[in-house]
């Protein structure tokens, strides 16, 4: 089996960890790992777009709908010509956590936020966060990730939802919205055999709510649009060589790692501006001067208050990190949730962290890193070092516009766009002692060489969006992909 960069993604029930993506083994590795900050506060943040009006439908707006208890209803706006809309729940007053049995065996997860309910104006359900789809992309809109502290909820993010816009946007007129989370889900529902949280239930918790609504020119999907990209530094050096405002712009392999990124990008029609580059306050890469340890969730786990640190603005925020270390493997790339929060900076969901430890990989080698076309990982070698990084960052913004993995790891799920190839391991896996499983001991995870038969409906080991960066690997976004980024708030015109 090659080589691989792991992508974790939310994808799963309980989700798996956000959007990510690991070094293979043999790299420089490392137990990294980071202390909660002292003082966790989640304090709810706003949106950096222009507030929305009756009669001023036009681009982006934002309706701040203010805090909700659990349960309540809650009208918004959805204006004519709209191609997409955003539901955002930052808590005010919730717990941190859910506990209970599923399958007779005892769990604790995060308490993730979700509306419970979304109306069209028919009075319709348009979502309803307690149903278990067999068909993902028949659905109008699907919620598939961890959401400790903030939910964010984009739609559209299915094929049945992109089909529904394509016309002439969303249904206009007035929409509505349960405000809602799992404690809240534990404590309106009958437990069932197989699951029981009814003592985590809670009907008084609080959140601030916020719709943002995108309108497009004729009222169709944008075929391009634009990106303002943020750099954030939670490490000082790498490699020995500094990271910081001051030397980012000779810096060769940011500036390679840039180039690539926005080549990826732009073969999707979307063309990223900037970087601006930020360097984190001393003391905060003095706490993440070991890294940060993303088996540790929630709104207060190291990575959620890293990202708080995202400023104001609606950009992509990329907090460059010595490393991400996990259990599952050297991870090199998460998100805060899917999608994130975009044009609301300073929370637990607002970015992403990617790791530099690869970043001078091949630097300067005419056989790992040569000019021209970028050269990601492969069977032989790790590839160039800063080419892999612009992948993992890609991948992450994929994640933080509403995009899943194409294929999980487990090949047992996959995302709910119809154009993207599957590989699911009942069909596609080479098992050797192994079994198509979530959970087992030896379940199997599905490898790019597996992965790579679209014509025998085995594919998707070239998207960007694949569960891992393997030598199959090509960076590849189908049009369903690209019309969900483009339909993304963080993306302008």
């Amino acid at each position: 089996m090659a080589a691989s960069l792991l992508l974790a993604a939310c994808g799963s029930d309980p989700p798996a960890s956000d959007g990510g993506i690991s070094q293979p083994p043999g790299g420089t590795g490392g137990s990294g790992s980071s202390t909660i900050p002292a003082g966790c506060t989640n304090d709810v943040q706003t949106s950096s777009l222009p507030e929305f009006t009756q009669g001023d439908a036009s681009g982006t707006r934002v309706q701040s709908l203010g805090p909700h208890t659990v349960g309540d209803t809650v009208d918004f706006e959805i204006p004519q010509g709209t191609v997409s809309f955003t539901i955002v729940e930052q808590a005010v007053n919730a717990p941190l956590s859910i506990s209970g049995t599923m399958n007779g065996s005892a769990f604790t997860f995060p308490n993730w936020a979700v509306p419970l309910e979304v109306l069209d104006p028919g009075n319709h359900v348009f979502f309803n966060d307690n149903t278990s789809p067999d068909d993902l992309t028949a659905e109008k809109l699907v919620f598939l990730s961890s959401s400790p502290g903030i939910g964010t909820l984009t739609a559209p993010n299915t094929s049945a939802g992109l089909e529904l816009v394509a016309g002439s946007g969303f249904p206009a007129g007035t929409w509505s919205l349960q405000v809602s989370d799992w404690a809240y889900e534990c404590a309106i529902f009958d437990s069932s055999s197989s699951i029981n949280c009814s003592a985590s239930g809670k009907r008084d918790s609080e959140y601030d709510v916020s719709v943002i609504t995108k309108a497009a020119d004729g009222h169709v999907i944008p075929s391009a649009g634009t990106i303002d990209l943020a750099i954030y530094f939670a490490t000082s050096s790498v490699g020995g060589i500094a990271l910081s405002e001051e030397t980012a712009a000779s810096d060769h392999d940011l500036n390679r790692m840039v180039s690539t990124l926005k080549g990826i990008y732009a073969a999707a029609g979307i063309t990223i501006t900037g970087p601006t580059y930020n360097d984190l306050p001393q003391s905060v890469q003095d706490a993440y001067a070991t890294g940060v340890n993303v088996d540790l969730e929630g709104a207060c786990s190291p990575l959620a208050q890293l990202l708080k640190n995202a400023l104001s603005g609606n950009t992509l925020n990329i907090f460059l990190v010595s490393r991400l270390t996990s259990s599952d493997g050297n991870v090199v790339g998460i998100d805060g949730t899917i999608p994130g929060p975009a044009s609301i900076g300073g929370t637990v969901a607002s970015g992403a962290a990617v790791s530099v430890e690869d970043l001078r990989s091949g630097s300067g080698n005419d056989t790992f890193c040569p000019t021209g076309a970028p050269r990601f990982l492969n069977a032989q070698d790790n590839g160039c070092g800063a080419d892999n990084v612009a992948y993992a960052i890609a991948h992450e913004a994929g994640h933080f516009m509403g995009l899943y993995h194409t294929t999980e790891s487990s090949g047992l799920a996959f995302d709910p766009l119809q154009d993207t190839d599957p590989c699911p391991c009942s069909r596609c896996a080479n098992l050797q002692g192994e079994v198509c499983s979530q959970t087992a001991v030896n379940a199997h995870q599905m490898d790019g060489s597996e992965c790579s038969s679209p014509a025998a409906r085995c594919g998707g080991a070239d998207n960007l969006m694949f569960w891992s960066l393997g030598r199959e690997a090509a960076g590849v976004l189908k049009e369903e992909q690209k019309q969900v980024m483009l339909t993304n708030p963080l993306v302008h015109q």
